[in-house]
Order: structure tokens, then sequence, then C-alpha cells
């Protein structure tokens, strides 16, 4: 049951979740110590499959992983749960027991065997929040009824409760960036003034995951909008390699809103006549330049609206 995800924070948290050494250090930075010691993270393996359904899609993404327990042949599931709220949901254990049902019978469905779900909650919103079961939410029931409420642990992490210097703790340069980039997500002005340390950190690590980098400055662009005179600011004050890098992100990142643009101008009839008029002068000859000085716009939008036609 994949769904097609759309949120940014989730976007980029899976761009390096799902690869096994990020998601087996993310497990034992903030695992229990009592769990980590008995998971064989050697047998961890990444599983293509999802247990959100319809109803939670918009409240969690989850990414799923299977492994042993140490001498062991039994294995469980690990679900990380990327909370979209973004906010504290008293709630979340109502979802949670939905999400677990669902998990528990698409397992049975397609196997017709049960295997441990081990949920561990992901948060990096703007707010603490302390996670409640269902035992702290229905109060005030007599002893002879608390036994009948549905109750299961869960690993829950309130990103914003550790510090950037608890953070920078972490040897996994690519698990390390990524944290930052989100404990920062809500804090424009704190981001913009560490993205430079943050791109560096990459710059001079032993990483040859090249598009680690793009993925995070292209999640940067979505979190603070970027300006020229900020860009600038940033592609000046960075290492020779990733000035590049970043310079051909941008631009990239800039066509592809261009090309958004114009479908999506065509689509609600915005520029409809710009566009039609772009196109019948192109099939007649005129000059990009003209066709520029004509409708006003610039000629790199003129080349993609021909481009797209």
């Amino acid at each position: 049951m994949s769904k097609k995800v759309n949120n940014p924070h989730d976007k980029f948290f899976k761009s390096f979740i799902y690869k096994r050494k990020n998601a087996i250090d993310f497990l034992k930075t903030f695992l229990p110590e009592k769990l980590s010691n008995i998971i064989d993270f050697q047998s961890l393996s990444v599983e293509n499959t999802s247990f959100i359904n319809e109803s939670l899609s918009e409240i969690f993404s989850d990414a799923v992983f299977k492994c042993k327990i140490k001498n062991q042949s039994k294995e469980i599931y690990i679900s990380i749960l990327v909370e979209h709220k973004s906010y504290p949901d008293k709630y979340i254990s109502v979802q949670l027991l939905n999400y677990l049902s669902g998990a528990y019978a698409s397992q049975f469905k397609e196997t017709g065997n049960l295997e441990l779900v081990m949920p561990f909650i992901y948060y990096h919103g703007k707010e603490n929040w302390t996670y409640k079961p269902l035992s702290e939410i229905i109060d005030n029931l007599p002893d002879i009824l608390k036994g009948y409420v549905p109750n299961f642990n869960t690993v829950f992490v309130d990103l914003n409760t550790m510090t950037e210097n608890e953070l920078e703790s972490i040897d996994n340069i690519i698990l390390l960036s990524a944290l930052l980039m989100q404990k920062l997500s809500f804090n424009k002005k704190r981001l913009l003034l560490k993205i430079v340390d943050i791109i560096t950190i990459i710059e001079y690590s032993d990483t040859d995951d090249r598009n680690f980098l793009r993925n995070l400055f292209v999640y940067f662009n979505e979190l603070v909008d970027l300006n020229i005179k900020e860009l600038k600011k940033i592609i000046n004050s960075l290492p020779q390699k990733s000035k590049q890098e970043i310079m051909t992100t941008y631009q990239l990142i800039k066509e592809e809103g261009i090309k958004e643009g114009i479908k999506e101008g065509i689509k609600e009839g915005v520029e409809k006549n710009t566009v039609n008029v772009v196109l019948r002068g192109w099939e007649n000859g005129i000059s990009i330049d003209m066709l520029a000085n004509i409708t006003g716009l610039s000629e790199e939008k003129v080349k993609m609206i021909i481009e797209n036609r």
C-alpha cells in the first residue's frame, strides 16, 4: 500500500533513511539501549512496502524495515512513522492503533503469518511533544475496566528535545546533516545561519553520496524560498566543489519551477494568450529575443515555453 509522497519534510526524510547504513545509524541513535542491544542490525533490510491506508495518509508516512533478534531466527518489522501535522496531537495513539491493526491485517492477508511491528514515531515540529498512550487519554476508569484499554509500547522521538550539540556527536555525516536540517526546518533565520556549516560538513566528509547534497539543497530551498541576495551570500561562503553543485542544483530548481509554472498557467488559463503568442511567433520564425521583447517574458521563460510545447 504505497502512497505518493507530497510532503517536503517526508520526501527529504526518505531521501536519506532508505539508505541502509543511515537507517541503522538512525535506529542506533534513537532506540532505547535495551532495544538496540537485542537487535541484529547486520540483518536489517529495507522493505519495499507501507502499512499506511487512505485515512492515515494525511497523518503519517512510514519507512518499514525488517531485522532479526540477536541469536534468534525471529524477525520483526520496525516501522518509522513520520508525523505530518508537525504539531502535537493528543490522540495520536488512536491513529497509531489504526496503523498497527492495518499492518497486522496486511501481513496476515499476504503471508498468513504475523511478525511483531514495532512502531517508531519521528516528530520534528515546532512545539515539544510528550506522547500519551491510550491508558492516559481514557482516564477515570474503574480498575476493573482498565484491562480493556488496548495498550502498546511506542518508540517516540521529538527532535526538538535534542540540542544541536547533541546531534553533532553523531558520526554519520549524512544523518547528522539531515537531522540538523529537519530540526531547524521551522526556524528560517537559524537555518540560514547554519546552512553553510551543514553543506561544508558534507563537503569535507568521505561520503560519495552527491545526490544527498542536491536533495538537501532542494529541501532547504523549499523551506526558505531563497532570493538572489541570500543565494549569493551562501554560494560565496561555500567550498569550491560545493559551489558548483549548489549552483547547478539551483538552476535545475528554477528551470523546473518555470516548467511547472507554464504547465499550471496553461491549465488554469493564466498566461494562455502570452503562451499562444510565443508559440505562433516561433512557428513563424520570430527569434527568442524578439519574442521576449514582445511578451515581456525573460528569454529563459520563452525557451521553456517552446521546449514544452
